[in-house]
C-alpha cells in the first residue's frame, strides 16, 4: 500500500490546468458567438431600412396619383393629352415593381434573421427603430477575457513545472507470508510486513526545466502580442467608425435642407401641373427628385444607427 503525503501540489495544479483549458474553450465559444452579433445587426437594420423604403415608395405613389388626378381632369377638359396620364400610370407601375423588390429583399433578410436567432418570424413583422447611442471608446470585448484566461493557464503550467521537480513524500506498507520470512535464521512459514516513508525525486526534470520555462515565456509573449494587436486593430476600427458617424450626421443635416427645398418645389410643380404650366414629365421629374432626397435621408439615417450599434459591438458594449 502506498499513500502520498506530500506531492508539492502537483495533483491540485493538474486539476487547475484542466479547469483552465476548459475555461479557454468556453471563452473561445463566447468569442465566436459574439462575432455573429455584427451579422445579426446588419440583418436587423436591413429589414428596418427595407420597411421604411417601402413606406416612402407608398408616399411616392401617392404624389404621382395626386398628379394623375390633375391630369385626368385636364384630359377630360381637353387641355391635356391622354399620353400624359399614361406616363404617370407607368410611373406608378415602376413604383409597384420597386415595392416588390423591397418586399422580396425584406423577406430574405427576415428568413436569415429567423435562422440566426432560431425563432420563427413573420414576413410582415414591424421592427421598432432603436434609439441613437452615445459613442463609447472603452473596449470590453470577450477576446480580452480569452487572453486573460490563456495567461492564467500559462501561469498554472509554470507552477506545474516547478512542482513537478520538487521531491515527493509518501508512506508505504508491504506485507506477505514466506519461508523464511524476514528472519533468515528461521526456516518456518511466517507473516511479515515492511512500512516506512518513501522519498521520490525525479532528477530528469531538472534538465528540462529551463527549456520548459523558455517555452512558457514564448507562449506568454505570443498571447501579449495577440492582445496588443487586437487592441490596436480595434482602436483603429473605432477611429474609422467615429469618422463615419460624424460624416453621416453631417449628411443627414444636409438631407433635411434638401428635402425642405425639394418638397417645396414638388408642391409648386403640382400646382403648375393643375394649371397647365408644366406637363406630366416635368412633374414626374420633381416628384422623383423629391423621392430620391427622402430615400437618401432614410439610407443615411439607417447607416448612422448601424454605425453607432456596430461601434457598440466593436467596444463590446452591446
Amino acid at each position: 500500500m502506498n499513500q502520498t503525503i506530500f506531492d508539492a501540489g502537483v495533483n491540485k495544479l493538474q486539476k487547475n490546468a484542466i479547469e483552465a483549458d476548459a475555461g479557454i474553450e468556453q471563452q473561445q465559444l463566447e468569442v465566436e458567438l459574439y462575432k455573429l452579433t455584427e451579422r445579426i445587426n446588419q440583418l436587423f437594420f436591413g429589414i428596418l431600412l427595407a420597411g421604411e423604403q417601402l413606406a416612402q415608395t407608398e408616399m411616392l405613389k401617392k404624389d404621382i396619383r395626386l398628379g394623375l388626378d390633375k391630369v385626368k381632369a385636364a384630359i377630360a377638359n381637353g387641355t391635356a393629352l391622354k399620353s400624359s396620364g399614361d406616363a404617370l400610370d407607368a410611373e406608378i407601375l415602376k413604383a409597384d415593381q420597386r415595392a416588390i423588390e423591397l418586399q422580396s429583399m425584406s423577406a430574405a433578410y427576415i428568413s436569415m434573421l429567423s435562422y440566426f436567432i432560431n425563432k420563427p418570424l413573420d414576413n410582415d413583422i414591424v421592427l421598432e427603430r432603436p434609439a441613437s447611442l452615445v459613442a463609447s471608446q472603452q473596449i470590453n470585448r470577450p477576446e480580452l477575457i480569452l487572453y486573460e484566461k490563456e495567461k492564467m493557464s500559462i501561469d498554472v503550467e509554470d507552477q506545474l513545472v516547478k512542482a513537478t521537480n520538487k521531491p515527493r513524500f509518501g508512506l508505504f506498507l508491504q506485507g506477505g507470508m514466506g519461508r523464511p520470512a524476514l528472519d533468515m535464521l528461521k526456516n518456518d512459514f511466517d507473516v511479515y510486513y515492511i512500512g516506512g516513508v518513501r522519498l521520490n525525486w525525479s532528477l530528469s526534470g531538472l534538465y528540462t526545466t529551463k527549456k520548459d520555462k523558455a517555452l512558457l515565456h514564448i507562449k506568454r509573449n505570443v498571447v501579449d502580442l495577440q492582445q496588443e494587436t487586437f487592441l490596436f486593430n480595434t482602436e483603429l476600427t473605432l477611429k474609422k467608425q467615429n469618422a463615419d458617424i460624424i460624416k453621416l450626421q453631417r449628411l443627414i443635416k444636409s438631407d433635411d435642407e434638401i428635402i425642405k427645398l425639394r418638397t417645396r418645389i414638388k408642391n409648386t410643380a403640382l400646382a403648375q401641373l393643375e394649371y397647365g404650366v408644366i406637363n406630366s414629365s416635368d412633374y414626374l421629374r420633381e416628384v422623383n427628385t423629391d423621392d430620391q432626397a427622402k430615400q437618401s435621408r432614410l439610407l443615411h439615417e439607417t447607416q448612422l444607427l448601424l454605425a453607432q450599434y456596430d461601434q457598440q459591438i466593436t467596444t463590446g458594449k452591446l
